[in-house]
């Protein structure tokens, strides 16, 4: 396998593999801003098409320069598959606070992978 190659500016917005996540639709919920210098959340990045979620915390959030950070790694945080309607995961997260966001709200984050490519042209 080889390695990415990222430059500074990649690796530091998108962490080590300087790509996007793929996803469908977002879970997100807030972080305590008094630890980070702006607005932070965690985020559960859901992808329907192939069945999995992969965790992240994104920093500077709803903001033109929002980046997951240079040391986000997103194999340590999935993909995992995505648990059933009724399960215990789904009950945990609601508890914890997290709430279904807007793609768009994570702006270049993630890439929408719901819509063909050849459709948003």
């Amino acid at each position: 396998m080889t390695k990415p190659i990222t430059t500074k500016e990649t690796r530091e917005k998108f962490g080590v593999t300087g790509e996007p996540l793929n996803g469908t639709r977002a879970l997100a919920k807030a972080m305590d801003e008094s630890k980070f210098a702006g607005a932070a959340c965690a985020v559960l990045v859901i992808n329907d098409k192939d069945g999995s979620y992969t965790g992240a915390n994104v920093y500077l959030f709803g903001t033109p320069q929002a980046k997951l950070g240079k040391g986000y790694d997103p194999a340590n945080y999935g993909p995992y598959p995505i648990p059933g309607a009724d399960s215990e995961k789904w009950k945990k997260w609601r508890k914890a606070g997290y709430e279904e966001i807007a793609l768009s709200d994570l702006g270049d984050l993630v890439v929408d992978v719901s819509v063909p490519e050849t459709a948003k042209a």
